[in-house]
């Protein structure tokens, strides 16, 4: 800071004018000073300016090489996924090959034992029958099942000992059918599969062992303890009115237009269709009355009969054609419940080649006596063995083997089996003639069997749900406990 002051004393109007002059000079350093302030104030803004311009360029620049390093990645990453793809697909043609190539080899190092095991048990047949040799039945299906697990064997347990009595932890599941071959490849082959667990497995509907009426029997107590016994009187009058409008063409019009069938029903035999295929959805109604939407069979609601009960039930109707449209709305509820059926075609069941194959199965090895009388809701039919062989050899020119469950595997002979549960359903028409120990000797300890509370089809192997009831949930309590006793975890 500059010096404003004199050594000697001046006089006071020397003073005053030296005065002046300071504030002169101080006034000219101000402007000065505030000049200077002002110009760094002005530069420091510049300077931060261009650095932030620079700063900012700086990341503009950092900015695009990202963007273009981006790029680069985005076209390496698409190239990478376009070769995965193609390994992918390459790898998976490979893994179908070896497939096919090891299917090929079991097969033909095991075609000889599966002809003569096939051709050992069907020794007794005609000779109008050759063609029966050459079709699949239960004990070419076990020994497919007994080749594979052996292979499946030498893959996950490469230590294993053909030759021991002990067996890998293989447990053989299934429901119906399944359930069937589950127990029947355990009775069969004990040395490769440990137990079984088996769920509504009629292994004892044959002839002579099960009664013929217990399966409509089941479904009608489904649509009495969902539907009301007023449901169940609606249904069996309904047989009645579809018996008298069907005598007429205009009657038969009438049902094809309104249950909007697909084709227009002509002769008797169409009509025999239609009840056959009323039938069946009654079945697979009571068997599928999940406490959930399902599409086990068709697309339903929760509790569908309960849905197709109210529907019948709250409709009002005051001759058989206003019947038949009422019993069309409740049809829907099963027919139609996406909205997306043009029309109902009941041949198409006919046509499925799974049901040809099951009741060409219950035409050879597991004759199932079905018979309804006045104790259900279904039209009245007699079940005579004669008749039933008669129209399957029409139908597949192969005769029933009645005693053929009872030979091949002793089926009422369980006191030489072990490690099997047998597990059924008081209301699942599927569960008639599960295995009873009552008609059969003496049986092992190892065998148990166990029955569900009011449970639809299989409901216990289907996924957990919110709506699972407590039968349910301890039916799957029980099974674990028994598989952990199986494979000796507890």
């Amino acid at each position: 800071m500059p010096s404003y002051g004199t050594a000697n004393k001046p006089s006071s109007s020397a003073t005053f004018r030296a005065d002046r002059g300071i504030v002169q000079m101080m006034k000219v350093d101000k402007d000065k000073s505030e000049k200077k302030i002002k110009d760094a104030i002005e530069l420091l803004k510049a300077t931060e300016e261009g650095r932030a311009r620079a700063k900012a360029e700086k990341l503009r620049a950092e900015i695009n090489r990202l963007k273009h390093t981006i790029e680069q990645m985005n076209h390496m990453l698409k190239k990478m996924n376009e070769q995965s793809e193609r390994q992918e697909l390459k790898h998976d043609a490979l893994i179908k090959q070896l497939i096919n190539d090891n299917n090929q080899q079991i097969n033909d190092n095991n075609k000889k034992l599966i002809n003569d095991t096939h051709k050992q048990i069907n020794n007794n047949k005609s000779n109008d029958t050759d063609k029966q040799n050459k079709d699949p039945e239960s004990i070419v299906a076990l020994a497919d099942f007994a080749l594979l697990i052996q292979e499946m064997k030498k893959i996950l347990f490469k230590n294993f000992n053909h030759n021991s009595s002990n067996t890998e932890p293989i447990i053989a599941f299934g429901g119906y059918y399944a359930g069937m071959l589950s127990a029947l490849l355990r009775m069969k082959y004990p040395f490769l599969v440990r137990a079984a667990l088996t769920s509504s497995a009629p292994l004892f509907y044959l002839p002579g062992l099960t009664s013929c009426e217990g399966y409509y029997q089941k479904a009608t107590q489904v649509f009495e303890r969902h539907g009301h016994e007023k449901c169940v009187k609606t249904i069996q009058l309904g047989w009645n009115i579809i018996e008298t409008l069907t005598k007429s063409k205009i009657g038969m019009n009438y049902i094809s237009s309104t249950w909007k069938l697909c084709t227009k029903l002509q002769t008797a035999e169409d009509v025999k269709m239609l009840v056959d295929w009323l039938s069946k959805i009654f079945i697979e109604l009571s068997m599928a009355n999940y406490p959930y939407p399902s599409n086990y069979y068709n697309p339903v609601p929760a509790f569908p009969v309960m849905v197709f009960c109210d529907k019948l039930n709250t409709g009002y109707y005051n001759d058989t054609k206003a019947f038949i449209q009422i019993f069309a709305n409740a049809l829907q509820m099963y027919t139609n419940y996406t909205g997306k059926t043009y029309c109902n075609n009941i041949y198409s069941k006919e046509e499925d080649l799974n049901d040809v194959a099951w009741k060409y199965q219950t035409c050879t090895e597991l004759i199932m006596p079905k018979c309804s009388t006045e104790q259900d809701m279904f039209i009245t039919k007699k079940w005579v063995y004669e008749k039933f062989a008669s129209d399957c050899y029409k139908k597949f020119e192969v005769r029933p083997k009645p005693n053929f469950m009872f030979l091949a595997y002793g089926i009422n002979k369980l006191k030489h089996y072990t490690n099997i549960l047998f597990s059924s359903s008081t209301t699942d028409p599927a569960s008639w003639g599960v295995v009873d120990f009552n008609k059969s000797d003496e049986v092992d300890k190892s065998l148990e069997t166990y029955q569900i509370m009011d449970a639809p089809y299989l409901m216990e192997f289907r996924g957990a749900n919110p709506s699972d009831n407590n039968y349910i949930l301890e039916a799957r309590k029980f099974y674990i406990s028994v598989l952990k006793k199986w494979l000796k975890l507890n």
